[in-house]
């Protein structure tokens, strides 16, 4: 028996041979057949084995869970292109509409200015002409005349940004008060070398009238034979700029209606007011550029007394409303467009780029694709006193102009302060804001867009890598399975299948064990890890130690690692610090600011060296010291007194040296020093930059006396001024007259170190007599 199985294993080894054999001889005459019809079924003594059934069913699995990946690759790079677009758009767009409120916000707080600095301008004036010509003085309205108003009126011109300011009196007696200007005209500019076409005072009132054969020309016209509009005249007396303007003295200004409109308002209601829009105005300078420059006035009242209870005149402000929308934006802001509406229904355009506004035409001419962007805001008829609110609606904010609100909105609420106000029966003004094209090119680009392109391309190579690498799997698994199922069937035509599983049963046996190679290079792998885990084990538990494991990174835990600190009960402490340092190295560059105080420190440092002073710190342009420290001395406040005093001597030597160097107000920086007497904790604070330190109610104290002294001068503590008495020095110092409040010590009574103190006697009872010897008054 055991021959026979010897002989019938032999068999079996030399029929596997065989079959390797002629599978390798019979490879193409069976790929012939399988050719022809890859899913016809091989003539074999059995059947398909279920396993391949199997494989098949994962294969059409596999081929779905592939279709479902690449379903889903395309559907990710679409959503994910779309929401990268979605997002960045958003955020350009939400970037837009921020810049645009902070530039509306930026040009209606400047139009707020600007009407503000007019109303001011105008108001100052009319305080000056009703305290210098009141019910009190000797000139009474309206025949007054201020001196020097071209002088007075110049400030006022530009804080205003308007074009000219008038005063002009309040006439009830047209031929006493033309009598009066004709005695006073050289006193206004009028001389008799004006040229041939100007109008001379004494020819009285006048009021202009359309030339209609020119349209923009306008004629003079006297008020003979004619009844007068009203039964008072508001002509221009003064006005500034005088040379180019003084065509305009004697001109009625209620003679035009847009004016007269205004002054009615004014009169009645005691306010200052605004005309309507004037686009073709009466313009007194012959060169003036007016026709293309909308204007108005403003009139604010001039009263006979403060009390405010007879209008005797007005402060007339003509200005360019453009002026109102200049140096508001940065060079890079873009466009942006405001449109002036009057309640009387003018519309008028400007365009405002960067810190330049331009007059764009009439109408409004804002691009109509940002109407629901417009941000709107109100100004009128000037009221002293009172308080007022708009509301905004919906998507158009709306902004009081003497109450702006943030930008966003939706409601302004009431400002409880007293502020101008608008009265309705006058003319009001609507301004309205909006972006344009060019401003909303500035932020919305087309970065989205590309982005979104970058993260579909990434995706759809991403795919098509998957794509390439699935095909090439797939192709070689073909090759293997093909090559796989050739060899099997030809084993299955050469095997019964008891012989053929016998084989293969022994092929298993005969094979390594992959999960035996498996475990030895797992435990191989875990020896490796469990090394390399120990080692980075070891050095993370030595870079981050616990304060339990070493007191040197946490709280001391033995006696080895206490901290290095110490009391030291006498020691006077010095602050000196720089007056005016602050304002003087904001003008200078970085280079100039250390070489000041280089300069002087090193200086002071071979001071401190000289006279045993141990310097402390430097905190910015402050100086700190001490004497009494790391050392103990018995007149450490005699010592440190004669450091500062040289401290002080050393300051103003080195700024009159550097101010060539430095430039003017460098002489002009002095040192301001606090003396303060006292124990003091110091130590070594551990850890990254150690340091030594201070600490105490000493060092707040000489800080203290440091902050409450003056420039050249050491101010000293009571507690300073006693040691130096005990050191007969007390001849040094003087009391200061009044008492000093220190936060967190009260009112303290200090000393003033003498600029030069007499050289001391130690020990001296007294300090010398003043009339002792001059030679004893230098140290």
């Amino acid at each position: 028996k055991l021959c026979n199985e010897v002989n019938n294993t032999n068999t079996l080894l030399r029929m596997n041979s065989i079959t390797e054999e002629l599978a390798d001889e019979t490879a193409e005459t069976c790929n012939l057949s399988i050719a022809n019809d890859e899913d016809e079924e091989f003539e074999t003594n059995e059947p398909v084995p279920g396993e391949q059934n199997a494989f098949l069913k994962q294969n059409r699995a596999v081929s779905r869970l592939k279709m479902v990946v690449i379903f889903m690759l395309f559907m990710a790079a679409v959503l994910i292109s779309l929401l990268t677009y979605y997002f960045n758009h958003r955020a350009e767009q939400s970037n837009f509409e921020d810049e645009f409120d902070n530039n509306a916000r930026k040009i209606a707080d400047t139009f707020k200015h600007n009407m503000e600095m007019k109303f001011l301008a105008a108001d100052t004036l009319a305080v000056l002409y009703t305290s210098r010509y009141g019910k009190d003085s000797p000139s009474t309205f309206p025949n007054v005349t201020m001196l020097d108003f071209e002088e007075q009126t110049k400030s006022l011109l530009k804080l205003a940004h308007a074009r000219a300011m008038i005063y002009g009196p309040l006439i009830h007696e047209k031929s006493s008060w033309e009598a009066y200007a004709e005695e006073n005209a050289h006193r206004v500019g009028r001389t008799n070398e004006d040229s041939q076409d100007m109008r001379e005072v004494k020819q009285g009132m006048y009021k202009m009238d359309w030339n209609l054969e020119k349209e923009w020309e306008m004629r003079e016209v006297d008020f003979i034979d004619e009844k007068p509009e009203r039964a008072y005249y508001l002509p221009v007396w003064q006005i500034a700029p005088t040379k180019p303007n003084k065509k305009g003295i004697m001109f009625n200004q209620l003679s035009e209606r847009a004016r007269m409109v205004a002054i009615d308002n004014m009169i009645n209601e005691k306010v200052a007011t605004l005309t309507e829009i004037l686009y073709h105005d009466i313009c007194f300078h012959p060169h003036a550029d007016h026709h293309n420059d909308p204007s108005a006035v403003m009139f604010h009242p001039v009263f006979d007394d403060f009390n405010k209870s007879n209008v005797v005149g007005a402060i007339s402000t003509l200005f360019s409303w453009k002026h109102n929308l200049m140096n508001v934006l940065p060079e890079n802001a873009g466009e942006i467009d405001v449109v002036l509406e009057s309640s009387a229904g003018q519309e008028y355009s400007f365009s405002v780029t960067g810190s330049v506004a331009k007059f764009t035409g009439v109408g409004d001419l804002h691009q109509k694709e940002f109407d629901h962007m417009a941000v709107v805001g109100e100004c009128g008829i000037l009221e002293a006193a009172g308080d007022s609110a708009t509301t905004g609606h919906h998507r158009h904010r709306q902004l009081n102009l003497f109450d702006p609100e943030e930008l966003g909105t939706l409601k302004i609420q009431k400002n409880a302060v007293s502020e101008p106000d608008f009265v309705s029966e006058s003319i009001r003004y609507t301004y309205r804001i909006y972006p344009t094209k060019r401003f909303q090119n500035i932020y919305i680009t087309s970065k989205p867009a590309i982005y979104a392109l970058i993260v579909a391309l990434v995706f759809l190579f991403t795919s098509a890598v998957f794509i390439s690498y699935d095909c090439l799997v797939e192709r070689r698994q073909k090759m293997v399975a093909k090559s796989a199922k050739q060899s099997s069937d030809i084993v299955h035509s050469l095997f019964p299948s008891v012989v053929r599983d016998r084989l293969y049963k022994n092929s298993v046996q005969d094979m390594p064990s992959s999960k035996d190679e498996h475990t030895e290079k797992k435990t191989k792998s875990q020896s490796g890890n469990n090394a390399r885990g120990r080692l980075r084990n070891f050095v993370q538990s030595s870079r981050y130690k616990s304060s339990e494991d070493d007191p040197e990174y946490g709280l001391a835990a033995s006696e080895d690692t206490k901290p290095i600190a110490d009391l030291f009960p006498d020691t006077t402490i010095m602050f000196a610090d720089i007056a005016g340092f602050t304002k003087w190295c904001s003008s200078r560059q970085p280079s100039e600011v250390f070489t000041l105080l280089e300069t002087l420190y090193k200086a002071y440092d071979a001071e401190a060296r000289k006279r045993g002073v141990f310097k402390v710190e430097t905190i910015g342009d402050c100086y700190v010291a001490v004497v009494g420290l790391p050392d103990p001395k018995k007149a450490h406040a005699g010592i440190l007194s004669k450091f500062a005093l040289r401290c002080v001597t050393l300051m103003d030597e080195i700024s009159k040296d550097l101010e060539p160097l430095l430039g003017p107000g460098t002489a002009d920086l002095k040192i301001r020093i606090g003396l303060h007497s006292g124990p003091v904790t110091a130590g070594v604070l551990r850890g990254e930059k150690a340091r030594f330190q201070l600490f105490g109610d000493t060092m707040n104290t000489a800080s203290r006396m440091e902050s409450t002294g003056l420039p050249s001068r050491i101010h000293v503590s009571e507690d300073t001024a006693a040691l130096l008495r005990l050191e007969g020095r007390g001849c040094w110092i003087e009391p200061r007259e009044d008492t000093v409040f220190a936060k967190g010590k009260g009112e303290m009574k200090t000393y003033w170190m003498k600029k030069n103190p007499p050289k001391a006697r130690y020990p001296i009872p007294e300090c010398p007599s003043s009339t002792g010897d001059s030679e004893r008054n230098f140290i």
